[in-house]
């Protein structure tokens, strides 16, 4: 079960990734372009909260079960890339995950379209640096993890 939900997490990250650029992306571009704000925008800010919450609901399930987690809570001094995982990453991810969902439930009671693309561009934008400050990159010391598992 751990390698199933390890595999599937690792593959969703780049969906994740993916539709939070095309997002922020559609924002930017909505709210320099003055246009009006559309049931494709809607649906692409619902799309993407919950591409990001499912990524975070296995998440949660990986860290349930996982010897990382385990290991890092049986030590007393546990190395860095231990605490990694069970602290700065899971941390990270939930704020990521809560400013997301604040910003899309603020842009869903906006009134005009130039506060919910200024909205969705701050909040997405944000939850997004966020998450890429977070990923275990490959190029990162003791903690890097494969591109692709």
């Amino acid at each position: 079960m751990y390698t199933l939900l390890l595999l599937v997490h690792g593959y969703l990250r780049w969906l994740v990734l993916l539709s939070l650029l095309w997002i922020v992306g559609l924002s930017v571009r909505g709210w320099l372009t003055n246009r009006p704000y559309s049931r494709a925008d809607g649906a692409a800010r619902v799309l993407t909260t919950t591409i990001t919450h499912t990524q975070f609901l296995l998440g949660i399930g990986l860290y349930t079960i996982s010897p990382i987690i385990n290991a890092y809570f049986g030590t007393a001094n546990a190395p860095a890339a231990l605490s990694f995982f069970a602290i700065r990453h899971a941390l990270t991810m939930l704020t990521a995950v809560v400013v997301m969902t604040v910003g899309s439930s603020l842009t869903k009671r906006a009134s005009n379209a130039p506060q919910q693309f200024r909205l969705t561009t701050i909040y997405f934008g944000i939850g997004l640096l966020l998450i890429l400050s977070a990923i275990p990159w490959p190029f990162l010391e003791y903690i890097g993890r494969p591109w692709l598992r």
